[in-house]
Formats: structure tokens, C-alpha cells, sequence
């Protein structure tokens, strides 16, 4: 994997540099969508990777409905849902479930199925062939561990991570 710094001022040049810095078959080439970046030791690396999309699925905040959220100004929601034209909304309600006061059992299945539902856009993509989101609760600490594991369009697992809540 190589290390550079970006030489030109624009997006397109920066593309178009970086896409002919890489062999076609290299993974940031116009034929290959999934890429990511990563910051190491300061330097700008690009990596095979869904970590970014992936976490803002997850750990960005979806608008809550009306019905959750009476107070407009309290619904939150991510700017970048409104640049979007395919209608998708970028995060999830794991923010309005972890402002209860107790998690409880009964959140996990509604938890599972949001994380779910804000993952789908990988796979409506065609970045990602199969995404499982599961879960379990612990009755002593009223947490929640979620386990989230995702297939890349290859087969290959490239997201196998938990967090717990």
C-alpha cells in the first residue's frame, strides 16, 4: 500500500491523480467503488475497507419521527441526509435508544432491526452482499452488545466488530 499527500487543490485533480497512481486493478481505480481512507502517523492511506460507512450507518444520528420526538427541534438528524437524492437517510436511532433511562431486553430486537435497516444502503449499493446484526443483553450491567458483521460483494467477511451500548 503506498503513502502520498494529495499534490493538486482540486477534488477531480486529486482523483484523477490518485486513480492513475494505482494500477487499474489496484483497489482505488473507477471499476472498484470500495475504498476508504485512514490517517497514519499523519499520513493519508487509502484503505481496502467499509469502517466509514459503516460506523456513520450506525453511530450517526437519523431523524426521529414525530411520534418519538414531539419537539421538532429535538429530532436531530444528519446534514448529510439532506444532500442525498435516493430518499435514503444516513444513520440510525441507536441515539434515541440510548437516551432512555434503562435499556432494557424489549430495546434489543428494536435496536437489531434499526442497525439493520441503516446498514441496508450497502447492499441496495452493491458494496456489501450480506449484513447480521446481533445482539445480546446483560442483566447486570442493563447494557447491550451489538455484533455486527458484514460479507463484502467478494464473500469475504470485511466488517466483524462489536460494541457494546
Amino acid at each position: 500500500m503506498a503513502f502520498f499527500t494529495f499534490p493538486k487543490q482540486t477534488v477531480e485533480d486529486a482523483t484523477n491523480w490518485v486513480s492513475s497512481y494505482y494500477r487499474q486493478d489496484d483497489i482505488f481505480s473507477p471499476n472498484n467503488s470500495r475504498y476508504d481512507f485512514a490517517l497514519e502517523q499523519g499520513v493519508l492511506k487509502i484503505v481496502n475497507s467499509l469502517e466509514t460507512p459503516i460506523f456513520m450507518g450506525v453511530f450517526c444520528e437519523k431523524r426521529a419521527t414525530e411520534y418519538q420526538v414531539p419537539n421538532i427541534f429535538l429530532r436531530k438528524g444528519h446534514y448529510t441526509t439532506l444532500l442525498r437524492s435516493d430518499g435514503h437517510e444516513v444513520g440510525s436511532l441507536l441515539w434515541f435508544y440510548k437516551e432512555k433511562k434503562v435499556l432494557t431486553q424489549d430495546l434489543l430486537p428494536l435496536i437489531k432491526d434499526d442497525i439493520q435497516t441503516s446498514l441496508e444502503f450497502l447492499i441496495t449499493q452493491g458494496q456489501a452482499l450480506d449484513i447480521q446484526v446481533d445482539g445480546s443483553y446483560n442483566y447486570t450491567t442493563s447494557s447491550i452488545t451489538l455484533d455486527i458483521k458484514v460479507t463484502g460483494k467478494n464473500g469475504i467477511d470485511v466488517f466483524n466488530k462489536s460494541f457494546n451500548i
